[in-house]
């Protein structure tokens, strides 16, 4: 185990490995707040000569500052584009499931409405569901939705339950759905990327580019609520290849898609285009923002490029429509 070292002794080892200090005063303060592991060994490697693991000669302590605010500034607008998502998601989901099973309030806990044959996984979302229920009815303190719907109506709809569940749980039930209300859903989606496309020609969406991307969604959804380092992440899925978003930003069929920015490219299937225009806009003005104050753009482009970024700016620039 490494002893502890005061800041002083922290700034000592960084200067010892050629780092510079513009205020070593104001970098005590922000080692004091934000901790050396979290800040130093998180985001030094885009400055550091791996041959002498030391800092390349014209890097200063303030460059990493830098590169840690970029980090946690770009991580806020995306949590803000998943957070719309999820909205948007479980109402859609909601809609869809409860018009195909209007008749029977309570379908979700009965395992013959399920598609999946994995009666495991079947039967453990039914059990997390009734103890979802049965927690939001007790709650003595707290009188939710859950709760007034039962003491009024003897039953809880989904589209009540809904409100409830995470992300991720909301993910895991819609992968056990039956075909169709998955298709009923990802068709209700494909509204949104013809929106950003900017079109009414492409085909409606296959369920499984929806279940791949909330995957993502989710995982990525926990890095910026966590405040989770997001630099050089890679995500769980290797994302489908969806032509008319990939293809004009020169992204191949071939090519690996768990990168942070592709599953942002698949907020486009989830959120309108001004939302999404939003999300695109701040993460480019944030990049043109850090080339600004670090002059040397070949440590930029590692950091950007560690989170799948092109490099080339304007390749993301996305203007807002208009309201009509």
């Amino acid at each position: 185990m490494k002893p502890f070292k005061t800041l002083d002794q922290q700034l000592k080892i960084l200067e010892d490995r050629n780092l510079k200090f513009n205020d070593k005063k104001e970098a005590k303060q922000y080692l004091l707040k934000y901790n050396y592991y979290n800040v130093v060994n998180a985001y030094s490697k885009f400055f550091i000569n791996s041959d002498t693991s030391k800092y390349y000669d014209d890097v200063y302590f303030e460059d990493i500052l830098e590169i840690h605010h970029f980090d946690k500034v770009v991580k806020t607008v995306i949590f803000e584009g998943i957070i719309e998502a999820e909205r948007h998601f479980k109402s859609i989901l909601a809609y869809c499931y409860c018009k195909h099973f209007k008749n029977d309030l309570y379908s979700y806990l009965d395992i013959k409405t399920y598609g999946s044959k994995d009666i495991i996984k079947v039967s453990r979302q039914i059990s997390n569901f009734a103890n979802t229920l049965n927690y939001y009815k007790e709650k003595k303190r707290n009188n939710n939705s859950i709760k007034h719907y039962y003491k009024v109506h003897s039953v809880v709809p989904f589209w009540v339950l809904v409100d409830y569940l995470t992300l991720g749980e909301v993910t895991y039930f819609y992968n056990l759905l039956p075909d169709k209300i998955k298709n009923d859903v990802a068709k209700e989606l494909s509204k949104f990327v013809k929106d950003n496309l900017d079109t009414n020609s492409i085909e409606d969406i296959h369920f499984n580019v929806i279940q791949k991307g909330l995957e993502n969604l989710t995982e990525l959804r926990n890095i910026t609520a966590h405040n989770n380092k997001m630099l050089e992440t890679t995500l769980k899925n290797d994302l489908p290849f969806y032509s008319d978003v990939h293809s004009p930003l020169n992204i191949l069929n071939s090519d690996n898609r768990q990168s942070i920015y592709n599953t942002i490219l698949y907020l486009k299937f989830f959120i309108s285009h001004n939302q999404y225009a939003k999300v695109n806009n701040t993460i480019r003005k944030r990049m043109n923002n850090l080339r600004g104050k670090i002059k040397n753009h070949n440590y930029t482009d590692k950091v950007f490029l560690s989170l799948g970024l092109p490099t080339e700016l304007k390749k993301i620039q996305l203007k807002e429509k208009k309201h009509q």
